[in-house]
């Protein structure tokens, strides 16, 4: 299959044979070259990347921007859930193709790459995860750039890194007893049943928020106190809230609950109850549709929600935003609603609860997540440290 040169008008063209197809002979043809030398060479680095890869690789004239497009409508959208898309939709349009859409493709070297990123890191200070996410999807996009669409030969971002940089020494709030109570006082005084439930489960099951606002009363079993995560609740596309299966197996778990759970779960299915005598016709069902997307429209399946609005409407996760918002300006109290979860695991633990088991009840599929992420040493544990070693012999 030796490489050959033909000049085609007032250009020069490289050819050469590859494999046949259904006994046909095939060949691959390049014009465009200003002289024989020049299709020549093209040839034989064309034919190469054909002997090792059995693609000729073609440089694309592609923008960055165009290309993200493709990946997202033909690749992503086909793959991932609802939050990843619409995390990814926003690095997109806010980032990869407001600062490179205008790039050529090929054009993005690791180096470039690189700069880029300490940019975004270091002198534009965004989060590490945020960093982070930006790097996924650009590695994960320029993947699909290489196969199948053979735009590129490698993927830079493999050899691009984020820099390291001094992080502040930020800990995981511990939310004590009374700081709990204060936070159901005031939702009990201001009404708001809904949310005062909320906090109150995340104290006593370290559920995430996103599982939380996904539970039904079909997930409560009120006999044997027990309660199933079944899906979380995350926002999708176009700001949509939609219901997901849990992203691990062990994330689908049934929990026990306490008595104080129980009665405060009891008492909000009643007023839950009143509140749909009340509004009548204009009380507000939920639906999700086949694609989990929740919607008042009676499209899909009707879903019982625990945790909703007096006229029914599903609470979402901007509602507990806008209730931390609310405990910090009238509480003085700077606590997020994932520091429940950490002080759920902490005091579990620190009373002696076996690893194992804080383990199932968090979800966690690996415990050396739940030992090194929501292990947290609090002045008791280094107390009790102190009395071992005093008691040492």
């Amino acid at each position: 299959m030796k490489v050959n040169a033909r000049k085609r008008g007032k250009t020069w063209q490289y050819y050469f044979e590859v494999a046949p197809i259904n006994g046909k002979r095939k060949q691959i043809v390049q014009s465009g070259f200003r002289t024989k030398k020049e299709a020549l060479e093209a040839g034989h680095l064309a034919k190469l990347d054909y002997d090792n890869t059995g693609q000729v690789y073609k440089a694309s004239d592609m923008s960055v921007h165009d290309f993200m497009i493709e990946w997202f409508e033909k690749k992503a959208k086909l793959e991932y859930k609802a939050a990843t898309l619409r995390k990814y939709d926003s690095i997109i349009r806010n980032h990869i193709n407001k600062d490179l859409g205008n790039l050529y493709l090929r054009s993005l070297t690791a180096m470039k790459l690189q700069e880029y990123i300490n940019q975004k890191y270091l002198i534009e200070n965004y989060s590490k995860s945020h960093v982070s996410h930006l790097m996924s999807c650009l590695n994960l996009a320029f993947n699909f750039a290489i196969i199948p669409c053979g735009y590129l030969k490698d993927n830079p971002m493999i050899y691009v890194k984020l820099p390291r940089k001094l992080q502040p020494d930020t800990k995981n709030k511990i939310v004590h007893i009374e700081e709990i109570k204060s936070i159901v006082n005031y939702f009990d005084a201001t009404n708001k049943s809904a949310l005062k439930l909320a906090w109150l489960l995340g104290y006593f099951t370290g559920l995430r928020r996103s599982e939380i606002l996904a539970l039904s009363w079909n997930d409560i079993d009120f006999k044997n106190k027990t309660l199933s995560v079944k899906y979380t609740q995350s926002v999708g596309l176009k700001s949509k809230n939609i219901l997901n299966s849990p992203k691990t197996h062990s994330s689908k778990r049934t929990i026990s609950i306490c008595d104080i759970v129980i009665k405060e779960l009891k008492s909000w299915r009643k007023k839950q109850k009143e509140n749909r005598l009340s509004y009548g016709e204009y009380y507000i069902n939920n639906y999700i549709d086949s694609k989990g997307f929740i919607n008042r429209e009676s499209n899909g399946k009707f879903y019982d929600f625990i945790f909703t609005r007096e006229n029914g409407i599903a609470l979402v996760s901007s509602d507990i935003g806008r209730s931390i918002k609310l405990i910090k300006k009238n509480l003085n109290l700077d606590i997020a609603f994932h520091d429940l979860r950490h002080t759920h695991a902490t005091i579990l633990i620190q009373n002696g609860a076996p690893l194992k088991a804080v383990q199932a009840r968090l979800g966690h599929s690996k415990l050396d997540m739940t030992f090194n992420v929501y292990l947290h040493n609090t002045p008791d544990m280094e107390k009790e440290l102190v009395n071992i070693l005093e008691n040492i012999k």
